[in-house]
């Protein structure tokens, strides 16, 4: 999954998010994917088991040294 299209899934943790982070692992067009969540409502046990091509980064999106 290294080479492809970069994603950048915000809320990644929550339930959506990171189901949509796991479907986007399995897509073979899919590279780099980048999770910004600050769990709010989301959990990092959500994220366990990730590959290395996902870069987890804890915060908000309102942060800009963040993204």
């Amino acid at each position: 999954m290294s080479a492809g299209l970069r994603v950048l899934v915000t809320g990644g943790a929550g339930f959506i998010g990171h189901h949509l982070v796991r479907t986007l692992m399995e897509r073979p067009e899919t590279g780099r994917i980048t999770v910004a969540d600050d769990y709010s409502t989301g959990t990092p046990d959500n994220l366990a088991g990730l590959t290395a091509d996902v870069e987890v980064r804890e915060g908000s999106v309102l942060d800009a040294d963040l993204i």
